[in-house]
């Protein structure tokens, strides 16, 4: 079984390592993208619904890893609360 590495949240990573914890280690539907005027956007997609929210700072190494994580994870809950997802996509009617 392969042996799963913790990742250190606590020192800055590069946009492709933010997006691999984020999907991969969290299993969220989100990815940070760096647009060409140097700021990011949080994007929630599932297929079913697609959000976005931009975060105004303009370079991925100006955070650590555990603060896009926890953007990312916030937004997540956010987009989920309004569309009433309690959880693995169960909707509230």
């Amino acid at each position: 079984m392969p042996r799963t590495i913790r990742p250190n949240y606590d020192s800055p990573k590069p946009l492709a390592y933010v997006n691999k914890v984020i999907g991969d280690y969290h299993r969220l539907p989100v990815e940070l993208v760096r647009w060409a005027d140097g700021y990011h956007t949080l994007i929630y997609d599932t297929g079913d619904i697609y959000e976005e929210h931009s975060i105004m700072i303009p370079y991925t190494n100006a955070l650590l890893l555990g603060e896009w994580v926890r953007y990312a994870i916030g937004f997540a809950q956010a987009v989920r609360a309004e569309h009433g997802i309690i959880a693995d996509g169960l909707t509230i009617s």
